[in-house]
């Protein structure tokens, strides 16, 4: 069987740009993605690649941050005005929608390595907010990233409920019952109420609190106007 259609090219080497790599990779399914594939699909020995990304794991972080932000730019509805509260919640959900989108793949977003840039991209609105809120640069960038860790995780927390988390957690909940130590009754009372919330619970309450927490700094900064979470 000849098998040319997937040996490197001779000749010239083919231009390459870790922006070609990361679309070639989209081109493949999730679990087909090797540095070996994404050569043959570009028409380069597999070294070449290296030159651009690392190896897979950074590969299928950066073919993954792609996908968020191209849905996140869809899904972050945009209040009409541009208060910080509200331009939080609107990217938080947006972004954590996009992961939740982007499924599996998202188990490799790593907010603070290399593709941090690219998924800044779709944050304009909230960091502008931050900034007429009186936030300065240094403060809104980690405000920005901590909303991004955060809706990116409860995205993940969303997907392993799916896929068998909600049955974990019942287990851990019976084992914890079945305990009669009478040291763990925090314990016991929690995990007979559930022990742990509803994903999507779980993210509005962290995201309550993480509101807060941005409201005392705005506050700080502004000499006023922080406070609770609208």
């Amino acid at each position: 069987m000849d098998d040319s259609s997937t040996r490197p090219r001779r000749g010239r080497p083919a231009r390459i740009s870790r922006k070609r790599i990361v679309d070639a990779a989209r081109g493949l399914s999730a679990d087909a993605i090797t540095m070996q594939a994404v050569a043959q699909v570009l028409g380069v020995e597999r070294q070449s690649l290296s030159y651009h990304v690392r190896d897979r794991d950074e590969l299928l972080g950066l073919v993954a941050a792609s996908e968020l932000v191209d849905r996140a730019r869809t899904l972050i509805e945009e209040p009409p005005d541009r208060d910080w509260r509200a331009s939080s919640r609107a990217f938080a959900a947006g972004v954590r929608a996009a992961a939740i989108a982007t499924g599996m793949l998202s188990l490799h977003l790593r907010p603070n390595a290399v593709e941090a840039p690219e998924l800044f991209l779709p944050a304009e609105n909230v960091m502008a907010a931050f900034f007429d809120a009186g936030l300065d640069e240094r403060t809104a960038v980690a405000a920005v990233n901590t909303l991004l860790e955060l809706a990116i995780g409860a995205g993940r927390n969303a997907i392993n409920a799916e896929s068998g988390g909600r049955e974990a957690t019942a287990s851990i909940e019976r084992d914890i019952l079945a305990q009669r130590d009478e040291r763990l009754p925090a314990l016991r009372r929690a995990a007979a109420a559930h022990l742990r919330l509803d994903p999507d619970e779980q993210f509005a309450f962290d995201l309550d609190v993480l509101l807060l927490g941005i409201g005392a700094l705005v506050a700080r900064s502004a000499g006023g106007g922080g406070g609770a979470p609208a």
